[in-house]
């Protein structure tokens, strides 16, 4: 989430001026945020395994989209697209 906060910030602070080489660095993060929120995810899949039947790992991932949708969703709302 960290990492998430400061992109924000880093494309508000750039939203009037955003320049096409900012730009490409805001996706090049927002990417690989993405890709390591799908490792952890990923990785922690074969502990929960260890120590829960397979019905209650995938409620598990169900319910952590299921926020992560929300929260995205909720951050989709509030800023606007690049102009």
């Amino acid at each position: 989430m960290e990492r998430t906060v400061q992109l924000i910030k880093n494309y508000a602070q750039n939203y009037e001026t955003m320049s096409d080489e900012t730009a490409e660095k805001l996706l090049s993060e927002m990417l690989a945020i993405d890709k390591d929120h799908l490792k952890l995810k990923e990785n922690f899949l074969p502990k929960f395994h260890k120590v829960l039947p397979a019905k209650l790992v995938a409620r598990y991932y169900q319910i952590e989209n299921k926020i992560d949708a929300v929260n995205t969703f909720g951050l989709a709302a509030q800023i606007p697209l690049v102009k």
